[in-house]
């Protein structure tokens, strides 16, 4: 009897634990619970913890994860409004906003990232066939309207998606855009001629630019040329008006008129430093002699 003991107490552990598991549960982080009572959704958790339910087959929980999950859509051909093919992809970020309705349509993770891939490829299909093909390669880039068409998109897919599945995306945007090998050619082309135009416009304009330019500075130029020509008459016309009276000056006094000769060759010679040997008696070196001596040598 004593031999039983250890197993009548592993027992006991295993049924106890049996029936903890039947009307216990636990609600992870990042977790959602949903309890359903014959079949039909009861109450859903979205907070982690530990919560009790009836044992099953009258109580039954079913757990997902909430956290946020990446779709991408497959690659494939597009038609613009104005008929062009391109080929286009698509990405979505979404998560359960509402657990009972999440179980009653959809029911799994899996099956709600297929019916959202075809909900957003249907959408993607209408929203692009509203845009020319103008709206994705172009050189303006005030053309381009890629936000406009992600923009419409979610906007599209977020309210179809929580009315039909209980989940909610939160963003969506075209992850990759491409032509096919029937018009490649011909977008390259156009955009070499695009690219020549935008080349010839900038170079129109800044010939014009330069044009302005030289204009200008020959304008300008012109101006200081009349300008430093008067105020070199007016210079001239000053020097002039000096030299009369510094003339009138050397009338009335010869002898200072000489002597400022003199000195003005004197200081012409010695600026440079120069050795020169002359008689000192003749001018203008008969200045640095004495008054008496420049006298005799009168």
């Amino acid at each position: 009897m004593k031999k039983n003991i250890p197993l009548i107490i592993s027992s006991a552990i295993i049924a106890v634990l049996f029936v903890l598991m039947q009307i216990l549960f636990v609600v992870r982080q990042n977790e959602i619970a949903i309890v359903t009572q014959l079949g039909k959704p009861l109450k859903s958790y979205n907070e982690p913890g530990l919560y009790k339910k009836l044992p099953w087959p009258i109580q039954k929980t079913y757990h997902f994860d909430n956290r946020l999950r990446v779709i991408e859509t497959s690659y494939e051909e597009t038609l613009t409004n104005n008929g062009k093919n391109l080929l286009v992809r698509m990405y979505g970020i979404w998560r359960i906003a509402e657990p009972v309705k999440f179980l009653e349509r959809v029911g799994s993770e899996d099956k709600a990232e297929t019916s959202l891939d075809g909900l957003i490829r249907a959408y993607k299909s209408a929203v692009i066939g509203e845009f020319d093909f103008d709206a994705f390669i172009n050189l303006d880039a005030s053309k381009v309207k890629y936000d406009e068409m992600e923009a419409r998109i979610l906007g599209r897919v977020q309210a179809e998606a929580l009315e039909r599945y209980g989940v909610e995306v939160t963003s969506m945007g075209i992850d990759r855009i491409g032509f096919p090998e029937s018009i490649r050619e011909s977008v390259f082309e156009r955009m070499k001629a695009e690219r020549k135009k935008l080349s010839d416009q900038y170079a129109s304009e800044g010939k014009g630019e330069s044009t302005r330019i030289r204009a200008k500075a020959d304008r300008e130029s012109s101006s200081l040329i009349v300008e430093a020509e008067r105020k070199a008459k007016d210079l001239k016309g000053d020097a002039d008006a000096a030299a009369v009276e510094s003339y009138k000056a050397f009338e009335e006094d010869p002898e200072l008129a000489n002597f400022i000769r003199n000195l003005e060759a004197l200081e012409e010679i010695l600026k440079e430093k120069s050795t020169v040997i002359l008689d000192a008696k003749s001018a203008p070196f008969k200045l640095l002699n004495s008054e008496e001596e420049a006298n005799n040598g009168k």
